[in-house]
């Protein structure tokens, strides 16, 4: 449920936190207040979630991006009908502790590179924009002298050709909430619903079929047989599963 939960891995943050250290499964767990905390949030998230637009391939994405200190969130969005913007999907990472020491300016690529390499699937070949409240970050390209790290992020994030627009942090509520907050199955008795059976393409089973080299000698190893029965000389069967059993 992370990628529908607004800020996951910000609000989960002190419940990862127990995780760390030497031998986390063997030590003892103190259960803190913030804790709790971040445990009714993120139940209260299952609860009550913003209504998710389904993608749609007629209409651009815009990607709002955002980073702070010890976060950084994304939001995945279309316009609808009306001209109005709904979310598709959120996503969140909480900085390790070398990212929270990178620039600003980094941080905020970071941003921009995880929501892209989230959303690739959604985002790769078509046109979309990436808004951000770091104004400097739409002049990244013609930077003069990038540091190392800033030219192999620029690099991979012009596989995408994206357009980054500046949006003002007065207006960039839902990415900058998502890098701040701390951290079905088919019914078996719906008739309708397909089997594992007939959803399995059947391709995936008639490779060998075309392959396999039909069956001449007694020698031959009988899982060809198993194949295609059509394959077998008269009384090959007999032979094969004996001679196997022997």
């Amino acid at each position: 449920y992370r990628r529908f939960v607004k800020d996951f891995s910000t609000v989960a943050s002190p419940l990862s936190d127990l995780t760390k250290g030497v031998g986390p499964k063997k030590r003892d767990i103190t259960w803190s207040p913030q804790c709790q905390e971040a445990f009714d949030l993120l139940k209260n998230a299952l609860q009550t979630s913003p209504v998710l637009m389904m993608p749609r391939d007629d209409t651009p994405f815009v990607i709002d991006t955002d980073a702070s200190d010890y976060g950084i969130g994304a939001v995945l969005q279309q316009y609808d009908d009306d001209g109005n913007l709904h979310p598709v999907a959120f996503e969140s990472k909480k900085l390790s502790a070398a990212e929270t020491k990178y620039p600003v300016q980094e941080r905020e690529l970071l941003a921009v590179l995880h929501a892209l390499r989230t959303w690739r699937c959604f985002v790769d070949g078509r046109p979309f924009v990436v808004r951000t409240d770091h104004n400097p970050l739409k002049y990244t390209r013609t930077q003069a002298t990038p540091t190392p790290r800033l030219t192999r992020w620029m690099n991979e994030i012009e596989l995408y050709d994206p357009i980054i627009e500046y949006k003002p942090g007065s207006q960039h509520v839902v990415p900058d909430a998502l890098s701040r907050v701390k951290f079905t199955s088919p019914e078996k008795d719906d008739p309708s619903a397909g089997s594992l059976d007939t959803m399995v393409p059947d391709f995936l089973y008639s490779i060998g079929d075309k392959m396999a080299p039909p069956l001449k000698h007694p020698s031959d190893w009988p899982i060809y047989y198993l194949c295609d029965q059509a394959m077998t000389i008269p009384d090959m069967e007999k032979q094969l599963l004996d001679k196997h059993k022997d």
